[in-house]
């Protein structure tokens, strides 16, 4: 802050930076965001300064969930000479980004495509792409193309030395697994270490419990989806992993609902939905919960707007589950108001 107040803007770049490293290796998700968009901000760096900041915020952003990110990475994509491994690398980000974002599906995939073939030299970073399109949950893309996807996210497995990608490769495998389905899904959890050495490590155990918490759930094996959300919230605090810890406090919300746990749950939900209006996952979730409980008390229009905000009427912009669960509810509602 001296430096940069005293016009040592390059000695402030540099200082501002290694803050954000550290502030990475201790799971200070939102710090880490908040020093390297602030570097991007300042206009003047370097093209090779810009890439690697960018990579380093496209990377951290992924552990929460900051829509105004997404700007500043299309912002670098567009203005910034990068090689391309560089620009593959934050415009994988971005895509996954995007996936994450209401009506960002579509566009958020072709991100990741994009970026995967501009990862040629960079299999292991293509890996992420790669396993990201394998998961069968969102839209009404036909199973077969995840499918196809899966399949070379398990070649690519093989190559793989870097410990944290291994992991997240297991982890969005496993997840995958669970949500259609597979009774194998739990065993490979049930077998998988727990020891994990950085802190990129345990993020990605963080969020194998998260995303294993929605599948069991999903699946009706709703005892070990409790014991997951519960024990999953935990370890998403403990790395920083703090969009694991919005995703599965939807997840929550959803499990309170089917198992009767009503008291004071449609505040719980609406609190949850404007804490993250951008974030689809979870508006779509939360709405789902919100137009059950209102179809229960007979408030049938507001139903049918809450239903309405979890997609039910847009099925290729949200996860399946949800959407089909919102559509039951819906039959409900029109049929008691016919």
């Amino acid at each position: 802050r001296h430096s940069r107040a005293a016009g040592r803007v390059d000695q402030w770049r540099h200082y501002a930076e290694a803050a954000a490293d550290e502030a990475i290796a201790r799971g200070e998700t939102s710090r880490a965001i908040d020093l390297l968009q602030s570097v991007l901000a300042e206009p003047g760096p370097a093209q090779a300064d810009a890439g690697r900041v960018a990579g380093k915020l496209s990377q951290v952003a992924l552990r929460g969930f900051r829509p105004d990110v997404i700007g500043t990475l299309e912002r670098v994509l567009e203005e910034v000479a990068l090689p391309p491994s560089v620009r593959g690398s934050i415009r994988l980000s971005l895509g996954m980004l995007l996936v994450r974002t209401i009506g960002g599906l579509g566009r958020g995939r072709l991100e990741v495509e994009r970026a995967i073939g501009e990862l040629t030299d960079r299999p292991d970073l293509a890996a992420r792409g790669i396993t990201l399109l394998a998961q069968p949950i969102d839209g009404l893309t036909p199973l077969s193309w995840h499918e196809s996807w899966r399949a070379r996210a398990g070649e690519v497995y093989e190559r793989l030395d870097d410990p944290e990608l291994r992991l997240a490769l297991t982890a969005d495998r496993i997840a995958a697994a669970s949500h259609v389905g597979d009774g194998s899904a739990w065993a490979e959890f049930e077998a998988l270490s727990d020891t994990v050495g950085t802190v990129a490590e345990r993020v990605q155990l963080a969020r194998l419990w998260c995303n294993l918490a929605d599948g069991q759930s999903w699946a009706g094996h709703l005892e070990r989806a409790d014991r997951l959300v519960t024990e999953g919230v935990r370890r998403a605090t403990d790395a920083g992993a703090l969009y694991a810890i919005g995703l599965i406090q939807g997840t929550r919300v959803r499990l309170d609902w089917v198992r009767g746990r009503w008291s004071g749950l449609a505040e719980a939900a609406e609190q949850l939905r404007d804490s993250y209006p951008e974030l689809g996952p979870i508006v779509m979730e939360s709405s789902l919960v919100l137009g059950g409980l209102a179809a229960v008390r007979g408030e049938f229009a507001a139903a049918q707007r809450h239903l309405r905000a979890a997609s039910v009427h847009a099925p290729d912009r949200g996860p399946i589950p949800v959407v089909l669960s919102a559509a039951g509810v819906l039959i409900s509602v029109l049929l008691a108001t016919d």
